[in-house]
């Protein structure tokens, strides 16, 4: 999957909450490519940034089913994301493990997961579902990434478990809230 294919991804998904009251969010920044079309797209909402900015956190691994290590996706700091971001006025930059970072609980239009992990995508999906507004829009980035097996079944078994049907598109998951 190539960016500009990603990027049309999230930013579709953008358009289609523009109308809706909330915020947005993210959870795995990385080097904040994502995190800068969800805020150029949604101006007028706050887009919550979460990341460790220093790799995967070795308690969220789970052996036999996740492909990453703790060392993967060093490469990025706080520094690099914030400077990235700061022309946005709504960008929200939030360091730490996923969900115990998560200082605020907004209403949410748009989320983005981008964790690569099983315990990560199921603990973010479990946060972020019942935050989001009726017809918001929750894009787990990694559900047909090879390399994100774990990820593919946290949304398998959270779709499964809370009925909730879901789009495939471009090897991304695409759930939706409807109240």
């Amino acid at each position: 999957m190539d960016d500009k294919t990603q990027e049309r991804l999230i930013r579709d998904c953008c358009q289609e909450v523009k109308h809706l009251e909330g915020q947005a969010i993210e959870v795995g920044v990385h080097r904040g490519a994502s995190a800068e079309f969800i805020c150029e797209m949604l101006p007028e909402a706050t887009v919550y940034c979460f990341d460790t900015f220093q790799g995967m956190p070795a308690e969220m691994i789970t052996k036999g089913l996740d492909y990453h290590t703790e060392r993967d996706f060093r490469d990025t700091s706080f520094k690099l994301v914030s400077d990235r971001l700061k022309r946005f006025g709504n960008a929200c930059i939030i360091a730490g493990v996923f969900p115990q970072s998560a200082i605020v609980e907004p209403r949410i239009k748009f989320a983005h997961i981008d964790v690569d992990l099983y315990q990560s995508t199921k603990q973010a999906i479990e946060w972020v579902w019942p935050l989001l507004v009726d017809g918001g829009v929750l894009l787990d980035d990694d559900y047909g990434c090879g390399s994100c097996a774990g990820a593919k079944k946290a949304v398998d078994e959270f779709a499964k478990a809370n009925g909730v049907e879901f789009e495939i598109r471009n090897k991304r998951a695409i759930l939706r809230r409807h109240l």
